[in-house]
């Protein structure tokens, strides 16, 4: 499922982040975001409208499609792109997330080209000239490569970084992008595809404009972000390569069309921006479930192999100091009791267990011990502190010699369950709250489930909420999901009757009814009338005149479901159980 919510463990309480647009984070800090589930383009534009047929909302993306016959000599015909509809200003810290598809017909016969997916604009001053300093391309070589290249000084001192060969094919990859604009040297450039850093480059010099004296670059602001394809050579020109060589690459093929589509993308300016743009769609984590060390959802310098372990087929492996996996969406519940690590280890080391970021809440430290080597199996367990709800998991390791096939947290355990109030005798349509708790109350599962013996006689909601329906006796039991612990409770429920009412002509139907529910009763046996759902609340009543026998329940609006029709009379009261559609 896509998701345009941003996650809740990063900060944003005190960031004030919404759920798409463009937003200000603080002072100078804001974020861009955008899944266009909604039909829109939300916070992004098509700004040339001679662009406008070459971009175009497609199944909850946007679709990008330029064709050769399209360049008519200016510097728009090279291009299918949108942008922000509000510039955003990197002084420092530049952030993009994208889910991107290359189509099968990008570059698909002219693989001796390369093009522009993504720009990012620098200028020498806020409002100074400017041209792209940092982009995103693609290479048709190398099987077709994603490639990074930025420079300083205008056009001069590119550099390029090859990110992927073999990049896929008409499938959704995550790219996540961040560069941290420094003085000579010192620029940092990385780059993660499906949560793999694939570049890792703190020595770079990126910026607009000449250095100074101090290795500065004069006045560099970036603005703005242009996305979509930046089509380069008309005719065969020669250029830098990701392989530090001069390559001649050809130009446009006549008839050529090239295909790329792009969704959740994500601009942030900030520092610690990675989780706030990750475009990944990782599946939910069972938090008490094994979890195979390798399904993480992003890591960094980690490597999968083989696993010589009795379960599992993989393993993570090349585990340094200060690598790290993360995995998305646990939820503990109430609490937690301990962790198990299944390790093998040649020198002893230890894992960190943070909370949502790799700087975020501890809750434990597993020591891994030096085990006879790494085919040597042993399972390693710590407590962990209290913690409960919804997190994402980081899994920071701290020294190396490690492999780790997988690991699993231990709840605390239901030990027994205790059952409060109620009536043991109720009339018919009468309720009666019944309450139960786990034990000990710091129960990781604290779900209980209730049913009713017979429903026929009374029947028992999700909150211990009873109500009689018909005479005779029924048993009203709480289980608890942990554990199967249960606490039970007779309920009588008797008829009374006086006087010469009849209500033996009471008919309802249809049952189960779609639309329509007709009621037929005794004259003035009855004077009003009561619709319930399952939880006790009253979702439609009213008065039945003297002297009607049949009369119609309005039931628009009524979602599927079971509804209980309450009847009350001066001598009489009776309940039925009906269904709709």
């Amino acid at each position: 499922m896509k998701k345009t919510v941003i996650k809740e463990g990063f900060k944003l309480a005190m960031l004030g982040v919404v759920m798409f647009g463009a937003t200000h984070l603080g002072n100078a800090q804001r974020l861009i975001k955008h899944d266009f589930n909604d039909g829109s383009f939300g916070p992004y534009e098509v700004n040339k409208s001679d662009q406008k047929a070459r971009v175009y909302l497609k199944d909850g993306a946007v679709e990008t499609h330029w064709k050769q016959e399209l360049y008519n000599g200016t510097n728009s015909g090279r291009k299918a792109q949108f942008r922000p509809i509000e510039d955003i200003i990197f002084t420092q810290h530049i952030w993009m997330g994208l889910r991107i598809k290359i189509h099968e017909d990008y570059m698909k016969d002219n693989p001796n080209t390369n093009a522009g997916l993504m720009q990012i604009w620098g200028t020498t001053g806020a409002q100074g000239n400017g041209n792209h300093m940092c982009m995103l391309k693609f290479d048709g070589r190398k099987g077709g490569a994603l490639v990074w290249q930025h420079r300083y000084n205008s056009v001069k001192n590119k550099t390029y970084h090859l990110i992927e060969p073999n990049f896929p094919r008409n499938e959704f990859v995550d790219v996540v992008v961040h560069v941290q604009l420094k003085n000579r040297n010192n620029g940092i450039v990385q780059v993660w595809v499906n949560g793999e850093l694939k570049v890792n480059e703190t020595n770079q010099t990126i910026g607009w404009g000449e250095l100074d004296e101090t290795g500065m670059i004069n006045g560099t602001h970036c603005f703005g972000t242009s996305l979509g394809q930046y089509n380069f050579f008309v005719e065969p020109n020669t250029d830098d390569s990701y392989d530090g060589k001069n390559i001649s690459y050809d130009g446009h093929l006549e008839g050529e069309t090239r295909t790329v589509t792009y969704d959740n993308v994500a601009l942030y300016n900030g520092v610690d921006g990675y989780d706030l743009v990750n475009p990944a769609e990782c599946k939910p984590f069972e938090a008490y479930a094994k979890i195979e060390a390798e399904d993480f959802c992003a890591y960094a310098g980690v490597s999968k192999e083989s696993t010589s372990d009795v379960s599992g087929k993989q393993h993570l492996s090349s585990i340094d100091d200060g690598d790290w996996v993360s995995y998305t969406d646990f939820d503990f519940g109430t609490n937690v009791d301990s962790v198990a690590f299944r390790v093998a280890a040649s020198q002893a080391s230890t894992v960190e267990l943070r909370l949502d970021s790799l700087s975020g809440t501890h809750i434990g430290t597993v020591a891994i011990p030096e085990t006879g080597g790494q085919d040597k199996w042993e399972t390693i367990s710590t407590d962990v502190v209290e913690v409960s709800g919804k997190h994402d998991l980081y899994v920071l390791f701290k020294g190396e010699g490690a492999v780790i096939n997988w690991f699993e947290f231990t709840p605390v355990e239901v030990t027994a369950i205790a059952l409060t109030g109620g009536n043991e005798e109720l009339k018919v349509g009468e309720t009666v709250q019944y309450n139960a708790s786990v034990v000990p109350t710091t129960a990781s599962n604290q779900a209980i489930v209730w049913t009713s013996s017979d429903e026929d006689v009374a029947i028992v909601n999700s909150s211990g909420l009873v109500v009689a329906l018909g005479e005779g006796s029924t048993t009203i039991t709480a289980t608890t999901e942990d554990g199967g612990f249960t606490a039970s409770a007779e309920v009588e429920v008797v008829v009374i009757l006086s006087g010469t009412s009849d209500s033996s002509n009471l008919q309802l139907y249809p049952n189960p009814f779609d639309t329509e529910l007709l009621l037929e009763v005794s004259e003035n046996a009855f004077y009003e009338f009561s619709v319930l759902d399952l939880e006790g609340m009253v979702v439609r009543q009213g008065v039945i005149a003297p002297g009607v026998s049949n009369f119609q329940v309005d039931t628009a609006g009524l979602s599927k479901g079971i509804y209980l029709v309450r009847l009350q009379g001066d001598q009489d009261q009776q309940v039925l159980k009906v269904i709709k559609k």
